[in-house]
């Protein structure tokens, strides 16, 4: 590591004891760590686990270790890639302040007692999740689950995060890690996040390295029979032998288009099977249809409870997209004590009231339709603007082009009461800017003394008497409070309410200025400057 240039920010170790310091600080801070284990090689699949992870947590912290217990005689340990400058220059292109630190121990500190890559003569301590590590993979590579799963509780140990994050590629890894942070009580919180694709489709891989543009274009038989095999499934066929058989002959006739090219590599088929997402068990024959509540179920096993928080790994498996989570959440808890906590009870009790209808269907594909039952209140039969307050709050929340919002609640709200009627945050700025330098006691409402200062006092009394008197909406309602008698209640055909405020609140004062996007504008221009007889 002598020649490798740190990227201001980084804080990069190669000694446990140095790595342990660094994170004790954090404790003392009480800043929450998020972890992203790595083999070295980064490409854009491990980018988006770092983002995800700074999403939710105040530092990230990353392991860059190749790890020789995982790797068969036979494989590729000494030509797997190592490219630590390169993985820290991506690193540092994420932005300042998403990745913190990065541990680069050495062979010798992570195995004490040496490391043999033949099993048989392997020396020290070991992990084994039994039940999940023999099949699929473990069929061609039988020991490689028992080194994931040791380094990984080495690593857990010694960075003690509060939630780690894989991707979903590397499912069965996923499986065996999940159950032994489940097993070994780690008081860490699993993430499993989506995979992540090339321009083509091709899952991004390390190992991609080795492939030459025609290896990489035949790669994509593997995803594209497995969408033939899922679009078989949705379609009625229920048959595991069947549909594997239909993804067995896409790949074999690429195998034969491979062999007429004669380029000196060829397509070997090691399996495809069709397997339990409870506990990954062969299904041979008919495949039982699953819905919500037997997915998530295998979520709920780690948690009594789920927070709103937590419950991102839950939306992910209903099919439902990361900016459905609250709404999703909200609507569970809702049906139940509203306690802001969901059990897997409430959620196995509420799925099917939520989805009605919906899931009923042969399959659970249609995604607008399972967002609409979601969204909408259950006594409704159509949706209004507050239904999509969840979405914009989540949105709000987790996007990273919105953190710099981070730190001001107040400035939140409003983006979000306010980006129901106007998207742009050029324009919401604007407004708000406005807005703050009238209310000069910063309580988000107007008074006629406010009022009279706008636009450097260019409003008459009369004027300013009117808005106030007349100006009033009800934000996110479909009646409008307006003024007794006035006749604009006729034109818009909504009933006269008496007003008794004596100011503007805040999404009054915008719908007054922002008059060519804002359909009520109009009425509150119209009411203002009407002679009255």
């Amino acid at each position: 590591m002598s020649t490798v240039k740190f990227p201001p920010g980084i804080k990069v170790f190669s000694k446990i004891a140095d790595f342990r310091q660094w994170r004790r600080g954090l404790l003392l801070e009480r800043k929450t760590l998020g972890y992203v284990p790595t083999m070295g090689a980064l490409h854009q699949g491990h980018l988006s686990l770092v983002q995800a992870a700074k999403e939710r947590c105040d530092h990230v912290a990353l392991t860059v270790f190749v790890n020789p217990a995982q790797f068969a005689p036979t494989e590729d340990l000494a030509t797997y890639p190592r490219t630590l400058q390169s993985d820290l220059d991506k690193l540092a292109s994420l932005g300042d302040g998403v990745a913190s630190a990065v541990l680069v121990p050495q062979v010798d500190e992570m195995y004490p007692a040496g490391i043999d890559l033949d099993v048989s003569k392997q020396k020290g301590t070991f992990v084994e999740v039994l039940g999940l590590s023999n099949q699929l993979e473990g069929v061609t590579r039988p020991n490689f689950f028992r080194g994931v799963s040791t380094v990984v509780s080495k690593f857990l140990n010694i960075v003690q995060p509060e939630d780690v994050f894989f991707g979903q590629k590397d499912i069965q890894q996923c499986f065996v890690i999940r159950n032994m942070i489940r097993d070994l009580h780690f008081p860490t919180n699993m993430h499993i996040c989506p995979t992540v694709r090339d321009e083509n489709g091709l899952a991004l891989s390390s190992r991609n390295a080795y492939l030459t543009a025609s290896q990489k274009k035949h790669a994509l038989v593997l995803s594209q029979s497995l969408k033939h095999m899922e679009s078989l499934y949705k379609s009625g066929n229920r048959n595991a032998p069947a549909l594997i058989e239909a993804g067995v002959n896409l790949i074999e006739k690429a195998r034969q288009q491979v062999e007429t090219l004669d380029e000196g590599w060829k397509i070997k088929l090691d399996y495809v099977s069709i397997n339990s997402a409870d506990d990954l068990s062969e299904l041979k024959g008919e495949i039982p249809k699953q819905d919500g509540c037997e997915k998530v179920k295998g979520i709920f096993q780690q948690h009594e409870y789920m927070t709103e928080l937590e419950f991102e790994s839950v939306t992910t498996l209903c099919s439902l997209p990361r900016y459905m989570n609250l709404a999703l959440f909200r609507a569970i808890d809702m049906l139940n004590d509203q306690n802001d906590q969901v059990t897997f009870e409430q959620f196995e009790r509420s799925w099917p009231l939520l989805i009605q209808e919906h899931i009923k269907k042969s399959s659970i594909d249609d995604i607008h339709s399972l967002m609409y039952f979601i969204l909408k209140k259950p006594e409704s039969d159509y949706l209004t603007p507050d239904d999509f307050l969840p979405v914009l709050e989540d949105i709000v929340l987790n996007h990273p082009a919105l953190q710099f919002l981070d730190d001001n609640v107040t400035f939140q709200e409003r983006y979000i009461e306010t980006t129901q009627n106007i998207l742009s945050y050029k324009q919401f700025y604007v407004l708000y800017c406005k807005l703050w330098s009238l209310d000069t006691d910063h309580d988000l409402t107007i008074t006629e003394t406010d009022l009279t200062n706008y636009n450097m006092g260019a409003m008459t009394r009369l004027a300013v008497e009117r808005i106030i008197k007349t100006g009033h909406i009800a934000a996110f309602a479909d009646t409008m409070v307006i003024a007794e008698d006035d006749p604009a209640a006729i034109e818009t055909e909504i009933s006269p309410v008496v007003n008794p405020l004596d100011s503007l609140t805040y999404f009054d004062f915008i719908c007054m200025l922002f008059v060519p996007e804002a359909r009520r504008a109009a009425h509150i221009l119209f009411r203002v400057s009407v002679v009255r007889s």
